[in-house]
């Protein structure tokens, strides 16, 4: 699977996990700094895309909850995330 390709599918399956649970989207819209209508506005660009891994990767136990109500391994979900935040 591309790079871009396991960005956006696991983007989309922090979305999910995010719409399914209203408490936990207000703290990522109050820690990224989206509006509802931005938040709308934005999904499925890469913007969002790296917002919501950023956001998980940082955020441990909402991690390790929305992989295993996903059914994603810990470790995909990471791995992606540093091959989007390597430095060199």
């Amino acid at each position: 699977m591309s790079e871009e390709k396991e960005t956006m599918e696991l983007a989309g399956a922090g979305i999910d996990y995010l719409a399914s649970d209203p408490e936990e989207l207000g703290r990522f819209l109050g820690i990224t700094g989206f509006d509802v209508q931005g938040f709308r506005d934005a999904l499925g660009s890469r913007e969002m895309a790296s917002a919501i891994l950023d956001y998980f990767a940082s955020n441990e136990p909402s991690l390790l909850a929305m992989c295993a109500n996903r059914g994603i391994s810990v470790e995909r979900f990471m791995r992606c995330w540093h091959a989007q935040n390597r430095t060199m």
